[in-house]
């Protein structure tokens, strides 16, 4: 009860015991990080050796690398461009309705659960805003519209252009909805710690404005 705030970095279920052990006490306000499962975007007019090189860091860079990215067939499948089979350079188009999807889905299935080892790939593209994790994403892209446009309509915490994984102490950094509220670091932090009061003070003679 004499605790005034909280801030908590970890899991979403801890995260939800400390919200609820808050309510239950003197509703304190919470400051959660949470989970993330921070998306990777590549547009097709970006570079791609360089999202690579991104996508690997991001991945590995508290891991040590597993074979060299499993050899330069899965290399070859990740550069394949997926899009409009109407536009030129396109590699791979869409299936041609959600029934053959699963059935392709339901191929990859049984094979993972016959022991197979999947490579890449493996799940069908889900809008971004659609995961519950909401804590970063980066896109990658050359064109300013894409940007301004995707960025705009992304529902997280911190999108990263061109980059990933770029702090700061002035940049605010949290997520929305499963991946916590509050933010740490930048000016937006202090609000974390500060309560708004309200001070009317009676006027012996007020004036009155016709």
């Amino acid at each position: 009860m004499d605790v005034d705030k909280l801030a908590f970095t970890g899991s979403i279920d801890t995260g939800k015991v400390i919200l609820e052990l808050a309510a239950n006490s003197n509703l304190k306000p919470v400051t959660l990080e949470l989970g993330g499962k921070s998306l990777f975007i590549v547009f097709e007019d970006d570079d791609v050796d360089k999202a690579v090189e991104l996508a690997h860091f991001a991945l590995f860079f508290n891991q040590k690398v597993n074979d060299e990215f499993v050899g330069k067939a899965k290399a070859h499948a990740l550069k394949c461009v997926v899009g409009d089979p109407f536009k030129k350079g396109i590699e791979h188009g869409p299936q041609i309705d959600l029934k053959q999807l699963e059935k392709v889905m339901k191929y990859i299935r049984s094979g993972v659960e016959s022991n197979a080892t999947l490579e890449c790939g493996g799940m069908y593209i889900r809008t971004a805003n659609e995961t519950r994790y909401r804590l970063a994403v980066g896109i990658f892209t050359k064109s300013l519209d894409t940007e301004n446009r995707v960025s705009r309509a992304l529902k997280v915490g911190t999108v990263w252009v061109n980059c990933f994984d770029v702090f700061d102490a002035a940049i605010p950094f949290g997520g929305y909805k499963m991946s916590g509220n509050g933010r740490e670091k930048g000016i937006y932090s202090f609000n974390n710690y500060l309560q708004i009061k309200a001070v009317v003070p009676a006027l012996n003679n007020p004036v009155w404005i016709q």
